[in-house]
């Protein structure tokens, strides 16, 4: 048996257990049924997140000390996604490019703050850390007092994913204070993680997975935006060439989809993709004018993937990438039953925000 394959069973092994920790759909409910917080934190303090939840319970209370301890475990779980890496050097560099995708989200919720921050009263939402931009350099970048001050300190921080929102954000005019202003933001964030990852990945197996992967995702952020396009029924349609490259949605099927007139006929091109079971999901966004619909959909097409490519080859990077999405589900999870609980919303409006996979 060679260095490499004993290094995959190992690691194999580690995930395997890791994977045993996670809440079953059962546990959620049985917390949404305690109607209390403090039902909720002595449910989690016999829990993998009893040792965050001890730390930010001693400055914090109720559904903010929920989210500091979900947080601070997720630090924990990109920390120890990337010590399993560090045996082997190019699972190292495909692990650390697959956990900057929470990078990127966070750093896209950072700019939508602050930008929003600016013009209305607008409270810091609950933010998922990245590997390294973690709760208390969120918490700073939060706080800066303007966009052009945080794409600097985003810049200084990370140039390789927010270099080039220097020079997007100096190209658009001052006296526009139109929202799009953010939205060309995350597209340049886009274009810099996928289109650079796609071309560094390696043709092995673990590197085709993670490109299946960032393709989904690409897929995932074009139908969002063909999505607004009829949800906010704009009378401009966006030019395909604007769309990200590099998904496995082709840009004629794309330019199809914008043709279509409506989004149920939209949605119907996608009946001969690996997509067809978005169909209804789609039209259901647009019958409650949310996209969270939609996230759902990905969030489980992303688990399925994960889950079966696993058990085809137990041992590539495919168990962890499946343990650290559905660490991640639960967080969001965890922070969903916290603040809807402590706003004593009805248990079934809670439910339709929780992912089940």
């Amino acid at each position: 048996m060679s260095s490499g394959e004993s290094y995959n069973m190992y690691l194999t092994a580690r995930v395997a257990a890791k994977r045993t920790t996670l809440f079953p759909q059962a546990q959620y409910e049985e917390m949404l049924g305690y109607g209390s917080i403090s039902a909720m934190i002595k449910y989690l303090d016999n829990s993998p997140y009893q040792a965050d939840l001890a730390e930010a319970l001693s400055h914090a209370d109720g559904a903010d000390a929920i989210e500091e301890a979900v947080s601070r475990h997720m630090e924990r779980v990109f920390s120890e996604a990337l010590a399993i890496g560090y045996g082997e050097p190019s699972g190292m560099n495909l692990i650390g490019m697959f956990l900057m995708r929470w990078d990127l989200m966070a750093v896209k919720a950072l700019l939508r703050h602050v930008f929003l921050s600016a013009r209305f009263k607008y409270p810091l939402p609950a933010i998922m850390p990245g590997p390294s931009l973690q709760t208390g350099l969120m918490a700073s970048l939060a706080g800066q007092p303007t966009v052009d001050a945080l794409i600097q300190a985003l810049v200084q921080w990370n140039p390789f994913l927010c270099g080039a929102l220097q020079p997007a954000w100096d190209a658009h005019p001052v006296s526009d204070p139109d929202a799009q202003a953010w939205v060309g933001l995350e597209d340049v964030l886009d274009r810099t993680y996928f289109t650079h990852s796609l071309v560094r990945l390696s043709t092995d197996e673990n590197g085709q997975l993670l490109r299946d992967f960032l393709r989904m995702e690409i897929d995932r952020i074009n139908l969002r935006a063909i999505c607004n396009v009829f949800a906010y029924e704009r009378n401009n349609r966006i030019p395909v060439d604007s769309m990200l490259p590099g998904g496995h949605l082709p840009k004629t099927l794309l330019a199809q989809m914008l043709d279509a007139g409506s989004l149920e006929s939209a949605t119907l091109q996608l009946e001969k993709t690996r997509y067809q079971s978005l169909h209804r999901g789609l039209y259901a966004m647009l019958q409650r004018n949310s996209f969270a619909v939609l996230e759902r959909k990905f969030e489980a097409l992303f688990i399925y993937n994960f889950l079966r490519m696993a058990r085809f080859n137990p041992y590539s990077m495919a168990p962890l990438m499946h343990y650290v999405w559905m660490r991640s589900i639960e967080a969001a999870n965890l922070q969903v039953l916290a603040r809807g609980i402590t706003a004593k919303l009805p248990a079934g409006r809670i439910q339709e925000e929780l992912v089940y996979v």
